[in-house]
């Protein structure tokens, strides 16, 4: 799922940031963050056996409560997020 979405949103003319080594930062940080297209959001992405922890809930939270798109994603909403990126994309173009 990752590796889909990072190349879809390159494409596409995002910022894509993953923090591949996590040691050292704040627990429970969203996974992805992708900017671009007058959009940013933060997603936890989640695997097929999916656990929400205490700190990404957090987080999540915190990030919604400041009006931020930050979510979970599981595997049956990722080809909904890639439609997203896209609609996103073609809206600033328009």
């Amino acid at each position: 799922m990752l590796a889909g979405i990072k190349m879809a949103a390159k494409q596409l003319g995002y910022l894509f940031f993953h923090n591949t080594y996590a040691i050292g930062s704040e627990r429970g940080f969203p996974d992805v963050v992708i900017v671009g297209h007058g959009r940013t959001w933060f997603f936890e992405l989640k695997g097929p056996k999916p656990k929400v922890y205490p700190e990404q809930e957090a987080w999540i939270q915190r990030l919604r409560s400041c009006d931020q798109d930050a979510r979970f994603v599981f595997p049956h909403e990722y080809d909904a997020v890639m439609a997203e990126l896209i609609v996103a994309y073609q809206e600033a173009h328009e």
